[in-house]
């Protein structure tokens, strides 16, 4: 079983492909995959962000730490190779297990978070 949760963020688009194609030749039939992935925000309002982060004096912003990248939607690179995937949007998941999603009027930055990630999961068939 291979884990990429809350780590694709901290790696470059390539950084990202280099993980996905040692996880698929390392990976035999019925090894499992789990990805978490979320959607590039436009790249404008990326750099906005992470302006205001390096003006609000914080040590090492989050912001800074992260890239807004991504190599491939992970469903569709793992089942071009093999892989039967399922994606399934964060937001879906937790109204799934009764949690609360955040409110786009009141938290609009974790609203947005939760929106654009997805979990994949996938297993090597052939």
């Amino acid at each position: 079983a291979f884990l990429a949760e809350g780590l694709l963020i901290y790696l470059s688009g390539d950084a990202q492909g280099q993980l996905f194609r040692a996880v698929n030749e390392l990976a035999a039939p019925g090894s499992h995959v789990a990805v978490e992935e979320g959607t590039p925000i436009p790249d404008e309002a990326f750099q906005q962000l992470r302006a205001a982060a390096l003006a609000s004096g914080e040590p090492e912003p989050w912001f800074m730490l992260i890239y807004n990248q991504m190599f491939a939607p992970a469903a569709e690179w793992f089942g071009e190779r093999g892989w039967t995937a399922t994606a399934t949007p964060l937001a879906d998941l937790l109204r799934e297990y009764g949690r609360p999603t955040p409110d786009a009027e009141t938290e609009p930055e974790a609203e947005r978070m939760i929106a654009s990630n997805t979990l994949v999961s996938a297993v090597k068939t052939i």
